[in-house]
């Protein structure tokens, strides 16, 4: 569950995480695990690397990202 605490890290918080992942994948449609991960610790710092996963699981959970397994890639979906 998501509960904001006074010592939570807003920056590096799983909502802010999510929306530098959104913002990512509405420029590119298909991004590669590698990249996305680079990226987001361009954005945020190496930090961010602890809540990249979570934030994967919850655009996962709400249906706007697939994971090509083959491609090792993160597929957006537009709805």
């Amino acid at each position: 569950m998501l509960i904001p605490q006074k010592h939570m890290n807003l920056e590096l918080s799983t909502i802010r995480v999510t929306s530098v992942l959104i913002e990512l994948f509405k420029k590119n449609k298909i991004v590669s695990y590698d990249f996305t991960l680079k990226y987001l610790e361009s954005i945020l710092g190496r930090k961010a690397r602890y809540v990249f996963i979570d934030s994967l699981n919850i655009l996962f959970l709400m249906g706007k990202v697939e994971y090509d397994i083959k491609k090792d890639s993160i597929i957006y979906i537009e709805k």
